[in-house]
């Protein structure tokens, strides 16, 4: 038979990584659900990330075509963004049936929950020519004529501060009898938008 009342149970969750155990515990305790399907090439998702910390992660342009192809990225990120995210290198000419690393760095200021803000890479075939290189290294070219187009890449990532708050603020016990314990239960929450 059943009991009378509110029952309490402690839940041990036990699992391979990435099999679910994070998104359980998010569903049930802040209402939604972790986003599980996987991002497309041209979507760069940072996560959760707590103000004040810093994200880096890199990923790969490639050029699948036998012509050169320069790319340029906006020297500052559209908003929400802004100046709290950097992508480097912002331009450059890639080779033929070539990659180019690149590295997309996030230090949040502020909390902000961006879901695929568009930025537009700029990509063009090119020519190299003979030259000096520009002061960021970039060799001179020549655009082919009818080749430039506009490519966007799209940026997610969900930026609060790391707090767990408790309302209780002394737990006393009585003295205990030996081998004899006791149990005090208080809660916490969590009341950002991320994991802390």
């Amino acid at each position: 038979q059943p009991a009378a009342g509110p029952v309490e149970l402690k839940l041990v969750f036990v699992g391979d990584s990435s099999c679910g155990k994070t998104s359980c515990i998010v569903a049930h305790t802040q209402g939604r659900f972790v986003d599980a399907q996987p991002p497309s090439a041209d979507d760069l998702q940072l996560g959760e990330v707590i103000v004040g910390s810093t994200v880096s992660m890199s990923f790969q342009l490639v050029n699948n075509t036998a012509d050169k192809l320069r790319f340029e990225l906006p020297e500052t990120m559209p908003d929400p963004f802004g100046e709290t995210l950097v992508l480097q290198p912002s331009k450059g000419v890639i080779a033929p049936n070539s990659r180019q690393p690149m590295m997309l760095t996030f230090k949040p200021t502020a909390a902000l929950e961006a879901t695929k803000v568009e930025v537009q890479a700029k990509v063009a075939n090119v020519t190299l020519e003979d030259g000096e290189p520009d002061e960021d290294g970039e060799p001179p070219y020549k655009e082919v004529e009818g080749t430039a187009r506009e490519i966007p890449l799209f940026l997610s990532a969900l930026a609060d501060t790391g707090l767990i708050e408790c309302d209780t603020t002394e737990i006393a016990f009585a003295p205990t009898i030996m081998f004899y314990h006791k149990v005090f239960h208080f809660p916490i929450k969590n009341p950002s938008k991320i994991a802390a």
